[in-house]
């Protein structure tokens, strides 16, 4: 059963490189790797183009997106295979990383959705199960990139990624589809590791912003997430 790699890029510079080393390290290469780009301007797309033309797991989409959820909504529709993985420009995955989620597919094959444990920075955060309603997607599953393998039917009966949310439509989507009854397994396997510096550490307002909207579209008891709001904007503001 090949796995699909999905991978957003816009302006990545070489970063696309670094992703790629990781994958083509993998001891188990059965996988697809398919790039969207959003007409970059600074040769990441070159790049893409070159390593689509030395590969031919690898292919590349052009064409103009609204931001990274519109674009990921575009590579789930050009994935035909069963299970697909995000990874963003500069990502990477353990070496053993394709053999085990092949492993796991073939020991479970009734879950829906596989959380791995993913580096980032310094830490190792692991899946955890029960506490969606303090620590988000985190605190029921794993990172959307990198630690999270996914059943891509769950799209066709939980719908697409809401691009309205520019942070965390992947939150909504995964916390959905886990509460509506999507099975799921968790492994303690270190799948890779997360790079730092996206958007939502830059915008840290507009992550508790749309953090708090999830989490009351998601989660039962409300009121918990209104004190929680306020105690991460009093306490955590630039965080």
């Amino acid at each position: 059963m090949t796995i699909t790699i999905i991978t957003a890029n816009w302006n990545s510079d070489d970063k696309l490189s670094i992703t790629w080393d990781s994958l083509r390290n993998q001891t188990n290469g059965d996988f697809l790797w398919i790039i969207k780009d959003n007409y970059s301007t600074d040769g990441s797309y070159e790049l893409a183009a070159s390593l689509s033309e030395l590969d031919s797991r690898i292919s590349v989409v052009r064409s103009r997106d609204s931001g990274i959820y519109d674009a990921l909504n575009t590579l789930v529709q050009f994935c035909f295979t069963d299970f697909y993985l995000v990874l963003g420009a500069e990502d990477t995955l353990s070496p053993l990383s394709i053999h085990e989620f092949h492993r796991d597919l073939q020991r479970y094959p009734e879950c829906d959705l596989f959380f791995y444990g993913v580096s980032v920075g310094k830490k190792i955060n692991l899946p955890m199960r029960h506490f969606g309603f303090l620590y988000g997607l985190r605190g029921c599953g794993s990172s959307h990139s990198v630690g999270s393998l996914i059943r891509r039917s769950l799209h066709d009966s939980h719908g697409m990624y809401k691009v309205e949310l520019s942070l965390l439509a992947d939150q909504l989507f995964i916390k959905t589809c886990l509460y509506n009854g999507a099975k799921a397994m968790r492994s303690i396997f270190n799948a890779g590791a997360y790079a730092l510096g996206g958007k939502s550490e830059l915008s840290p307002k507009e992550f508790r912003k749309q953090f708090y909207y999830v989490q009351c579209k998601t989660e039962r008891f409300l009121i918990i997430q209104k004190v929680l709001f306020i105690i991460r904007s009093i306490f955590r503001p630039h965080r």
